[in-house]
């Protein structure tokens, strides 16, 4: 993960120190419906398979997940 801050270009100051980027290597991320236990999990999960699931997983019953599944 990487922090970044933002520098005003006239004062060459700091103005924005609180912006953090998150890179994620989704090939990498390979568990199972059946092995989902935290909301980042679920979240690595819907962002990989989205494109193959027909069907909301049980795994998924959250309320987010309701209104992700009922826009896609």
């Amino acid at each position: 993960h990487h922090e970044v801050k933002l520098v005003d270009l006239n004062t060459n100051k700091v103005f924005y120190d609180k912006l953090t980027f998150i890179y994620l290597e989704m090939p990498k991320f390979n568990k199972p419906e059946t092995e989902l236990q935290t909301m980042f999990d679920k979240w690595m999960f819907v962002i990989r398979n989205l494109s193959r699931l027909m069907d909301r997983p049980l795994a998924l019953q959250e309320r987010v997940f309701t209104r992700l599944f009922e826009s896609a």
